[in-house]
C-alpha cells in the first residue's frame, strides 16, 4: 500500500486500515527501524481486571478494546485481594459517614 507523507512529515493511513488495526485518535504506534525501512505496530495495553462469578474472584486480562487477552505474568494476589477488601470496606463504611 502506498501512502504519501504530508509537509509536516505525517503519514495518513486510509480509514479502512485504521479500522482494521483499531487505530483511533491518540492511539500510540511503535515504530521499529529495519534495514529495509520501518515497521509500525499499534501499541496494545493489557490490563488486569477483577471478575466476580458465583462469589469467586478471578483475574482476567483485557486489551484496549476490552477483549480478553492471554498473558503469562506473575500475579500479586495479595495486592489484588487487599484492593478488593479495601473497596468492600469503603462501600460498607460510606453510608455510615
Amino acid at each position: 500500500m502506498n501512502v504519501t507523507i504530508d509537509k509536516f512529515g505525517r503519514i495518513i493511513l486510509p480509514k479502512s486500515l485504521r479500522v482494521l488495526l483499531g487505530l483511533t485518535p491518540g492511539k500510540q504506534v511503535n515504530i521499529e527501524v529495519t534495514d529495509e525501512g520501518f515497521i509500525a505496530k499499534p501499541v496494545v495495553t493489557i490490563k488486569p481486571i477483577l471478575v466476580e462469578e458465583s462469589g469467586f474472584l478471578f483475574v482476567k486480562y483485557v486489551d484496549d478494546n476490552g477483549d480478553e487477552a492471554d498473558i503469562d505474568v506473575d500475579i500479586d494476589f495479595d495486592k489484588i485481594l487487599q484492593d478488593v477488601r479495601n473497596e468492600r470496606i469503603d462501600k460498607f463504611i460510606e453510608p455510615l459517614k
